[in-house]
């Protein structure tokens, strides 16, 4: 897979998650932006990198210079890969969302010796069904079944896939057609070379369903743990845009936020006014840690008109 094929993966993977109105960027001059999606009338941005290391800095900075260009309310890069701690770092100032470990599955649309033995296979049950039903034998109906089991067992893997529903189906109808086979034989113990390809068929068909079992389950772990990303990050956006309003009619001024920032268990807002009365202060966060009882505040002026708010939860 190379870059082009992961930004589509990514479009389709954001679709899974709520994304709508996806639309991939052009591939020369992107500006930092490789794919544009709408969620909850929010416009996002994504920067997608199929490494084969961790994602360093450039692909934040990539991202945020984006978001300026596209009019985005927020950036993420996606990479199948980590993040460098620096780059970690670099999203936290930027507020550049990360999602890491995004791997794509196989995508299915290439041959393998596996499905040209599901084409063999398929080809023999039809055979085997056109002489049965074109013929005289003494077991037709049971020979039918069998053999129509086969049928539809291969036909489920002869075209690539990754459906690890109808690679399901197809293990448990290759399981029933190889043991009303063996039954219907005179010697069961008797293995000649159908029984030899459909056994190999239905080990080949276990070990695909468990590799599909494992990626789909590591596929929706990492699935889950974007989301409550996302959902942390959307929570700290509305207590940032509430602390604004808080802020701007307490103390009588403009305010805009400068940074939000995680550390440790606390959460740090950093927001600028045009003038800072300090004075006015120790109330308003004596008044915010009246009205809460699970989180305390604590308000820090810095810089020039700056005010910190680190919120940590009570114990």
């Amino acid at each position: 897979m190379d870059g082009i094929q992961y930004e589509k993966y990514c479009a389709k993977y954001l679709s899974t998650l709520g994304y709508k109105n996806i639309r991939l960027t052009k591939v020369s001059g992107d500006q930092g932006i490789d794919i544009i999606a709408n969620k909850k009338n929010k416009q996002y941005g994504f920067q997608c990198k199929y490494y084969t290391k961790p994602v360093g800095n450039d692909a934040i900075q990539q991202a945020f210079s984006g978001i300026a260009y596209y009019n985005l309310d927020k950036a993420i890069v996606i990479t199948n890969q980590s993040f460098t701690a620096s780059a970690r770092q670099l999203a936290k100032q930027t507020h550049v969302e990360l999602w890491d470990h995004i791997e794509p599955l196989d995508d299915g649309s290439h041959y393998t010796p596996y499905h040209l033995l599901a084409i063999v296979l398929l080809g023999l049950a039809m055979i085997q069904l056109y002489q049965i039903f074109n013929g005289t034998f003494l077991n037709k109906d049971y020979l039918s079944i069998t053999y129509s089991l086969l049928f539809i067992s291969t036909l489920l893997q002869a075209i690539p896939h990754h459906s690890k529903t109808a690679t399901s189906l197809s293990l448990l109808l290759a399981c029933i057609h190889l043991g009303l086979y063996m039954h219907a034989l005179d010697n069961p113990l008797t293995f000649d070379l159908q029984i030899i390809a459909t056994s190999a068929f239905v080990l080949l068909t276990g070990i695909r369903f468990a590799y599909y079992q494992k990626r789909y389950r590591i596929r929706k772990l990492i699935t889950q743990k974007n989301q409550v990303r996302q959902n942390i990050q959307e929570i700290q956006e509305q207590m940032s845009a509430n602390l604004i309003d808080i802020f701007a009619n307490y103390l009588d001024c403009k305010v805009k936020l400068v940074s939000t920032i995680e550390k440790g268990n606390d959460l740090v807002i950093t927001l600028q006014t045009n003038h800072t009365r300090v004075n006015l202060l120790p109330n308003l966060q004596q008044q915010l840690n009246h009205q809460q009882s699970k989180v305390s505040y604590q308000l820090t002026p810095i810089g020039l008109h700056q005010i910190e708010v680190n919120i940590s939860v009570r114990h």
